[in-house]
């Protein structure tokens, strides 16, 4: 489902689709809206960039597991570009130490296991019928 807007565009463009929709057996407002293609915003892009960072940050922390593993047992570690920026046994120092260094950047924090990808299980609850 659409909003609906009023768009007020050249005379011109306004035939040319409409002879466009016509062979084409569509209506002409289905056309223009289909028609505009917006770039992708900058939020998008920061969005995307997040992702690419996080997959980043997280194959650094497998590839490094085994010597975090060796040194850093049990404490939180920081990574930043593949790199050790900070790390010991309490999240919220490793925390605030990571964003004074690195405020508006994304830098994985994560307890250093045994498991490099620790399983997580949750019950889902179950409802029984009313007697």
């Amino acid at each position: 489902m659409g909003v609906q807007v009023t768009l007020h565009i050249a005379e011109d463009l306004y035939r040319r689709a409409e002879r466009l929709a016509r062979s084409r057996q569509r209506e002409v407002a289905d056309l223009l809206a289909e028609s505009i293609h917006l770039p992708q915003t900058a939020e998008n892009a920061a969005e995307l960039a997040d992702d690419d960072a996080i997959e980043r940050e997280t194959a650094a922390y497998r590839a490094l597991h085994g010597d975090l593993l060796q040194y850093y047992e049990g404490q939180y570690i920081a990574l930043h570009h593949g790199e050790l920026v900070a790390h010991g046994p309490d999240f919220g120092a490793v925390y605030s130490e990571v964003n004074r260094a690195y405020p508006h950047e994304f830098v994985l924090i994560r307890r250093v296991e045994t498991d490099p990808e620790p399983v997580y299980h949750f019950r889902s609850p179950r409802f029984a019928p009313e007697s």
